[in-house]
């Protein structure tokens, strides 16, 4: 019978060091901490699916027919240290026929966490010289890829790019 409760007394202290410890020690030390799951806002979710799906994405590296259009349509990203967010331009000048009609950014878990959509109509004065959207960046995001969609030269992408 004593042999039991020693048992029980060991099994006891071992099982109530372990919760210490998981208690007491901070959870990215066990690699599982940061910030919860971004989650996904389906309406950008789709729309991102939808043009990645007329065709083949382009970028600096590969243009496809669209070598010398690439300076006027890839997505160039710069990041807002302060505010956590990242500007993002296309130096595409708008016209009604022809105009960048989206620019999105997804983390580096494919996940779209900031879309921004127009219409040619909605280029006006300054606004015609470029297209910039700005994205807040959800905590836990590390790298954003950064997409425009032109409604003539396709869909292109930038490199990902390290928040930091």
């Amino acid at each position: 019978m004593s042999q039991k409760s020693t048992m029980d007394r060991r099994t006891f202290l071992r099982n109530s060091s372990l919760a210490a410890i998981t208690l007491a020690v901070p959870s990215w030390v066990w690699g599982c901490g940061g910030a919860e799951a971004v989650k996904k806002n389906e309406a950008w979710e789709k729309k991102a699916t939808d043009l990645e799906g007329k065709g083949t994405v382009l970028t600096k590296a590969e243009p496809g027919k669209w070598k010398e259009k690439i300076e006027v349509h890839l997505p160039k990203p710069t990041f807002n240290k302060g505010a956590n967010s990242v500007d993002v331009v296309v130096t595409h000048p708008m016209t009604k026929g022809h105009w960048i009609s989206d620019i999105y950014v997804k983390n580096q878990d494919g996940i779209v966490v900031g879309l921004k959509s127009w219409e040619a109509k909605d280029y006006t004065g300054e606004e015609a010289k470029q297209a910039k959207a700005t994205f807040t960046l959800p905590a836990g995001t590390t790298s954003i890829t950064a997409y425009a969609y032109c409604n003539l030269h396709d869909h292109w992408k930038a490199v990902p790019t390290q928040t930091t």
